[in-house]
């Protein structure tokens, strides 16, 4: 089996968000229209069951913006006999008894994990106490609950999280996200408000994972720095879910990725002097990737493709 076989599939369901956060890359905000159609968003779900994805995300913006739908996409996923998890920022949990009546309803149609996303940004429009709520109500529940916190050098990171709510973290997963340069993130802050780092000599974390914007746009990686025009695979428009699966899995710059990181690019062209467009600050490995892809000429990464497989 190819490490790049495709388990799961992310639903971009909308760009609208309640908050208009600094660290956004896709500069979402409540003025935002794009969105995913509830027919189309089923008929990717079937086709997916159908190519074997054993998981769906269903992420935005906001999806809890566009809540009846989302029940109703949770409660298809479960017919499907799919795993289903949901990215929120929780602004709808502003009580406990919300946050009880919220989860008790997604899970009874199917939905029994959620990400949180929970940091500086996101707090200036969505109270702690919200989170406090879901975690509480997650357990009361029985719904996982995993808490993704994006930081810059600047930001109180997962110390000033757990500030926050403090023994509610018991039992659950916290994470660390490094902000992105990119989207609005890169309009808000300086280049030293990001977190560098030297190390790209890992293989890719996000192999594995299909994604589709709310514009119907799909890219071969779970991670946003995938979103650029030279990897993406083509639209749910134009093709079915399996062809463009298999575009995925058959592009040659993707199965390398998957099989031997991205390190081995820049080790090519450091070695052979490629004269390549690169701004040589990276936040992950991730970023690495979206800097290569963005910013030269996919027919040179080729001819670099092609030297690496020999």
């Amino acid at each position: 089996m190819k490490l790049n076989q495709y388990y799961m599939l992310g639903l971009i369901y909308t760009y609208k968000c309640n908050a208009e956060c600094d660290i956004c890359i896709f500069s979402c905000s409540p003025k935002r229209e794009e969105k995913m159609s509830l027919d189309t968003a089923k008929k990717l779900i079937k086709e997916a069951k159908d190519a074997g994805i054993k998981l769906i995300g269903i992420s935005g913006g906001e999806p809890f913006v566009y809540y009846d739908e989302l029940l109703e996409l949770s409660n298809y996923v479960r017919k499907q006999q799919l795993a289903l998890t949901i990215t929120t920022n929780c602004y709808w949990a502003d009580t406990y008894e919300h946050a009880v009546e919220k989860l008790e309803q997604l899970k009874e149609n199917g939905a029994e994990h959620i990400k949180i996303s929970a940091d500086d940004f996101h707090g200036k429009y969505v109270s702690y106490k919200n989170i406090v709520n879901v975690l509480r109500a997650g357990r009361t529940v029985n719904v996982r609950v995993v808490l993704g916190c994006t930081v810059t050098k600047n930001s109180s990171r997962l110390k000033g999280l757990l500030e926050h709510i403090e023994n509610e973290a018991f039992g659950n997963i916290l994470t660390e996200i490094s902000c992105y340069p990119i989207g609005r993130a890169k309009e808000k802050f300086n280049r030293n408000d990001f977190i560098y780092t030297n190390d790209i000599n890992k293989f890719c974390r996000e192999q594995g994972m299909l994604s589709v914007t709310p514009t119907g746009e799909v890219y071969p990686c779970g991670n946003i720095c995938s979103f650029v025009p030279s990897r993406c695979v083509g639209s749910i428009y134009e093709q079915s879910l399996a062809e463009l699966i298999e575009k995925a899995e058959t592009n040659g710059h993707t199965e390398y990725i998957a099989n031997n990181g991205i390190k081995p690019y820049f080790d090519y062209i450091s070695k052979n002097d490629v004269p390549m467009n690169l701004t040589h600050e990276y936040t992950d490995t991730c970023h690495a990737c979206y800097d290569l892809f963005l910013n030269n000429d996919i027919k040179y990464l080729d001819e670099i493709l092609d030297k690496l497989n020999c």
